[in-house]
């Protein structure tokens, strides 16, 4: 995962707030305050979840094989290189990036 990557992690649900709240809303109270996500990361994965879902939605092959690697990625904890990557770059404990796989997976199975 790239710097990139991370920081659109990071800061997705800020600059797209507006489609977010269009196509998600049901992630928002009524004041449009997220219903339960701590901060913008969470809330920008279980967005992109859901955004990857729609994308490859025709695609069953592809599917199969996002869910088999994000499963694979949350189940190997510590020991996935790319969890220690993304720690690394990040600067984040590995909790978080768990979490954020845990939404991206969330996002992804509830489309």
């Amino acid at each position: 995962m790239s710097q990139l990557q991370l920081l659109i992690i990071r800061q997705y649900a800020s600059i797209e707030s507006d489609f977010i709240y269009e196509r998600h809303n049901d992630l928002f109270n009524s004041d449009k305050t997220p219903v339960q996500w701590s901060d913008n990361s969470e809330l920008s994965s279980i967005v992109i979840g859901r955004e990857i879902a729609r994308i490859i939605d025709r695609n069953l092959v592809l599917q199969e094989r996002v869910k088999k690697i994000v499963a694979y990625l949350i189940r190997e904890n510590v020991d996935s290189s790319f969890v220690r990557e993304m720690t690394r770059m990040a600067g984040l404990p590995v909790s978080v990036m768990l979490r954020w796989l845990t939404l991206i997976e969330h996002g992804f199975m509830s489309q």
